[in-house]
């Protein structure tokens, strides 16, 4: 009795985390929503981890061969990344949701999000370190304005001071 009992929990606990089965069918389209929407940030990062680990592997086998070596890793992080995105998609995602994702990948506005997705990120990356510091600024001027912190100047990159100051607490 306590066996079944435990059985059917831990099914029911498992069956919350995914959106539905990883049928056959979904899995392919999974597999061709993640070739659809691969990128060239994706493919730099790949290769930017393929080559640190080729100078690690070159430390411990200077004889290593880099070129075979090189091809092995890439091989097996794209294999890693694929299976790792395989299934948090389908954590997240009906296969109706795929299906329409990957329609909508297959669109002229698909294929450009897909093109410019890259830079929007960098770009975001910049902006948000801009306009962190700015932030930060406003911040600790409202601060000193309400009494808060004394009126001695205070560096606006306090982020990693609040940081540690959060990691210390109990």
């Amino acid at each position: 009795m306590f066996k079944t009992l435990l059985v059917l929990a831990l099914s029911i606990c498992c069956s919350f985390g995914y959106a539905d089965d990883l049928t056959v069918e979904k899995r392919r389209d999974i597999e061709e929503l993640l070739f659809l929407s691969s990128s060239q940030l994706s493919e730099q990062m790949v290769l930017g981890s393929s080559k640190q680990r080729v100078s690690a592997l070159k430390r411990q086998h200077p004889n290593i061969a880099e070129e075979p070596a090189l091809r092995v890793i890439q091989r097996e992080l794209e294999a890693s990344k694929t299976e790792v995105l395989l299934n948090l998609y389908n954590k997240y995602f009906s296969a109706q949701e795929i299906r329409e994702t990957v329609v909508f990948m297959k669109s002229s506005t698909g294929r450009k999000y897909n093109t410019v997705l890259p830079s929007l990120l960098q770009d975001l990356a910049i902006s948000t370190q801009q306009a962190s510091l700015a932030i930060n600024i406003r911040v600790l001027t409202a601060l000193q304005k309400e009494g808060i912190i004394s009126g001695q100047r205070a560096n606006p990159s306090f982020q990693g001071t609040l940081r540690d100051e959060a990691a210390q607490r109990p």
